[in-house]
C-alpha cells in the first residue's frame, strides 16, 4: 500500500504529462507499473517491493552502510536502478497519527538517519486531526510542539541534510482547521519534489518553498500557545534567520526555565534530586516543559558537581568529559514503562534533539525509567548487542556523547555512567556495496498475501468490470488510520479514523475490508483475516470479524465526501444502508494440506490458501463454506488476471 501511494504521488506530479498508463503485469508479488510519459517522450517502470528485510539485499543496510545511525525504516524507498546498482533517490513517510504529545516525534529517528545517509525524505504529516474518546466521540483537535517542525527546519536550513517537511490536511480536519492552515499545506510542492527527484531535475526551489511553509506552521503554532513557557513566533524565526547554533541563540534571548514532569511511580529519590538541581543551572531547549535543557559552559562544572554528589565514585573518563568548556544539552528519556516494555516512542527524542542542536553540541542522555536489568548487563559488557536487540537503546547510545542511568532497576556492580568511548565501535558503517533486489523473495510470508488480496480485490476486480471498493488494507506495519464505506448509491464515501486498536473480547480488527456494490445483496462487506499459517488463526474468527466493523459502523462515521471533493464533518449517526457482511481467511498453504478439512475448523464464509512457487507464481485455493461464500467466489471467477502470474482454483 505504500509503494501505491508513491505511485499516485508520482503521477500526481506529472499530471497530464502521461499518455499510457499499464499495470499491474508481470508478478502478483513485486507487481510491475509503466507510465509512457509525453514530454520528454520516455516510458518510466516501476517494480514494487512489498516489506523491508526479506529479499535477496537489503536495502536498509545500504541506508545504514552510506550514514544512516539507526534501523528505523521509512515506509517507502524509491530508488533508480541501472545495469549493475540501484541508488536511492527518496525516501518517503506517511503519518496519519495525531502529530501530538509523544506521536509528535516519534518519526524523528527516521528522519535523521535518513538525512545523516544523504537520502532526500519527505515527511507527510496531516494537521487539524482531532482526538476521540472511547465511546467515539469527538474531543479536541491536537497540534504539535512548534520545535518538532522546527527540527526538521533546522536539518534542511542549518545542517544540510535532505529532511523535506510536507504538511496536508487530515482528513477530519474542520473548515476553521483547512483555513488556519492552509497557508502551510504542502499538495504542489510534494508533488513537484518527487517528479524532480523523479526526473533528476533540480528542487531548490521547491526546497526553498517547503521551507517557508514549515517556518510558517512553526510560527503559527507557536502564537497560538498559551502561557510564556516556549518561544515566541518572532524567537522561531529570529532562530531560522540567525546564523548561530540553536543553543547560542537560546541564550541571547530572554531565557525559559526548564522544568522536568516526571510521572511514573518508580522515579528514584536521586532523580528526583537531579531534576531539581538540573533545573537551577538549566534552560529549556526552547520550551521549559520539553525533556531537553540547555547547561551552558559556564555551569558545566556545577552539573559535575551535582551529578558527583548525587552518585560518587563515577567513571574517570565520564567525570573528564563532564568537565569540558562548552555548551551541553540534556535529553531526559523514561523509556520503558513499569513492566520494563520500550516506551516506543522515546525512541525519537535523541533524534529530535539532534535535529535541533546540531552534532557538534555535547549531548548527555539521562535514562531514568525502569531499565530492564539484563540491558544493563548488556550495556555493560556488550552494547553493540543491546543496541542490535533494542531500538530505545539504539537510539539514545548512537546519538549521545554520554549516558547516565538512574533507575530502580539499577545492578550494584554496574557503572551507571558512560561515555561515547564505550560503544563508539560498534557505530562503524561496513564499506558502501552496490545492489540489486532480486524480485524472489527470500520466503513468502504474509505480505505476499496481502499483496496479491489488494491487486485481486481492488485492480483486477475493476479491471474486470466489477464494482469492488476497498475500504483498509492493513499489511504488516501498516496503518491503522481508518475505515471507509460507500453508500449504497456509490455517491458518498463515509470515513471513521481512530479505530479501535484493542480488539473487544469478541472482536478482531481485520486485514482487509473490501465492499462488493452488488445488485443482489446491495451491499456485501468482505472482511478478511491473513495469516502465514493456517494455525494462526483463531477460533471463531469469521464472527469476531463480522462483530469488530459492525459495530464500528454503528458509531457516527468521523468524516465523508462525495466523488471528488475535499473531507467533510457528517452529521449521520451511523451508516444508513443495508449490509451483508461476509468474511474470509486467507493464509499460506502447502501442498499436504487439505483445504476443505482447514476450513471446517473456522466459521468464515470463505477460505483462500495460497501455494507459492519459487518463480513467483502462485496458485490460489478459493474454497466457499456458506451460500454467500458460493455467491462471492462467483463473482471472483469472472475476474480477469491478464498479465500476472496466478492461477485460481475454485472448490
Amino acid at each position: 500500500m505504500e509503494c501505491e501511494r508513491a505511485f499516485s504521488l508520482i503521477k500526481s506530479g506529472q499530471n497530464s504529462n502521461i499518455l499510457k498508463e499499464k499495470g499491474p503485469y508481470d508478478s502478483m508479488i513485486t507487481p510491475k507499473f509503466q507510465l509512457e510519459l509525453q514530454n520528454p517522450n520516455i516510458i518510466l517502470i516501476f517494480t514494487f517491493f512489498p516489506g523491508f528485510g526479506r529479499w535477496n539485499k537489503d536495502i536498509l543496510s545500504l541506508i545504514h552502510n552510506r550514514g544512516g545511525v539507526l534501523r528505523e525504516a521509512p515506509d517507502v524507498v524509491i530508488t533508480r536502478e541501472s545495469l549493475s546498482s540501484e541508488e536511492p533517490i527518496l525516501a518517503i513517510e506517511y503519518c496519519s497519527a495525531l502529530p501530538a504529545g509523544n506521536n509528535a516525534w516519534q518519526r524523528n529517528g527516521r528522519a535523521y538517519s535518513l538525512g545523516c545517509a544523504g537520502i532526500p525524505y519527505a515527511y507527510i504529516n496531516e494537521l487539524g486531526g482531532f482526538e476521540l474518546g472511547k465511546d467515539r466521540a469527538v474531543k479536541s483537535s491536537r497540534n504539535p510542539n512548534p520545535a518538532v517542525p522546527f527540527s526538521y527546519l533546522c536539518s534542511l536550513h542549518t545542517l544540510n541534510k535532505p529532511i523535506y517537511p510536507v504538511f496536508i490536511s487530515s482528513p477530519t480536519a474542520t473548515h476553521e482547521s483547512k483555513i488556519k492552515f492552509s497557508k502551510v499545506f504542502g499538495y504542489s510542492e510534494l508533488s513537484s519534489l518527487i517528479k524532480s527527484l523523479i526526473m533528476n531535475e533540480s528542487i531548490k526551489e521547491t526546497e526553498s518553498r517547503l521551507e517557508k511553509k514549515a517556518l510558517e506552521l512553526v510560527c503559527l503554532l507557536a502564537s497560538n500557545k498559551r502561557g510564556n513557557d516556549s518561544f515566541t513566533s518572532e524567537e522561531w524565526k529570529g532562530a531560522y534567520e540567525s546564523d548561530l547554533l540553536l543553543t547560542t541563540y537560546i541564550q541571547s534571548v530572554p531565557h525559559r526555565k526548564w522544568k522536568k514532569k516526571a510521572y511514573i511511580k518508580g522515579l528514584t529519590a536521586s532523580a528526583k534530586s537531579l531534576m531539581a538541581s538540573v533545573a537551577d543551572i538549566s534552560i529549556g531547549l526552547t520550551s521549559s516543559e520539553l525533556p531537553f535543557c540547555l547547561v551552558p559552559a559556564s555551569k558545566r562544572l556545577d552539573l559535575k558537581k551535582i551529578i558527583n554528589d548525587l552518585y560518587g565514585d563515577l567513571d574517570p573518563q565520564f567525570n573528564t568529559w563532564l568537565s569540558r568548556e562548552n555548551d551541553l544539552v540534556i535529553c531526559w528519556i523514561m523509556g520503558f514503562k513499569p513492566r520494563g516494555d520500550d516506551a516506543r516512542p522515546d525512541r525519537g527524542l535523541p533524534p529530535l534533539c539532534r535535529m535541533l542542536i546540531g552534532d557538534s553540541i555535547d549531548m548527555l542522555t539521562v535514562v531514568y525509567g525502569p531499565v530492564p536489568p539484563y540491558h544493563l548487563k548488556l550495556l555493560e559488557i556488550n552494547p553493540a548487542a543491546l543496541m542490535a536487540r533494542n531500538g530505545l537503546w539504539e537510539s539514545i547510545l548512537a546519538l549521545s556523547n554520554a549516558v547516565l542511568i538512574d533507575s530502580e532497576t539499577i545492578i550494584s556492580n554496574l557503572k551507571n555512567a558512560y561515555t561515547q568511548d564505550q560503544w563508539s565501535s560498534s557505530l562503524s558503517a561496513e564499506p558502501q556495496s552496490n545492489i540489486i533486489i532480486s524480485s524472489i523473495p527470500a520466503r513468502f510470508r504474509e505480505d505476499d498475501i496481502d499483496t496479491m488480496l489488494h491487486l485481486l480485490f481492488c485492480h483486477l476486480s475493476n479491471q474486470s468490470g466489477i464494482n469492488i471498493f476497498e475500504g483498509l488494507c492493513n499489511p504488516p506495519g501498516g496503518d491503522w488510520s481508518g475505515i471507509s464505506l460507500l453508500t449504497a448509491d456509490n455517491k458518498k464515501e463515509l470515513r471513521w479514523i481512530s479505530l479501535p486498536r484493542v480488539s473487544g473480547e469478541n472482536t478482531k480488527r481485520p486485514d482487509h475490508v473490501f465492499q462488493i456494490i452488488d445488485p443482489i445483496y446491495n451491499s456485501i462487506i468482505l472482511i478478511i483475516e491473513s495469516k502465514e499459517k493456517a494455525s494462526d488463526l483463531e477460533n471463531n474468527i469469521g464472527s469476531k470479524l463480522k462483530t469488530y466493523v459492525s459495530d464500528l459502523i454503528c458509531s457516527p462515521p468521523s468524516v465523508e465526501r462525495d466523488a471528488g471533493t475535499d473531507w467533510t464533518q457528517t452529521r449521520l449517526e451511523k451508516y444508513p444502508d443495508g449490509i451483508e457482511f461476509a468474511s474470509a481467511a486467507a493464509f499460506i498453504a502447502n501442498s499436504n494440506q487439505n483445504i476443505e478439512s482447514i476450513a471446517n475448523k473456522y466459521d468464515v464464509d470463505l477460505i483462500f490458501g495460497f501455494r507459492f512457487n519459487s518463480d513467483t507464481s502462485c496458485t490460489i485455493i478459493s474454497y466457499p463454506r456458506t451460500e454467500l461464500g458460493t455467491y462471492i467466489q462467483n463473482i471472483i471467477k469472472k475476474f480477469k488476471l491478464f498479465e500476472l502470474n496466478v492461477n485460481i482454483v475454485f472448490r
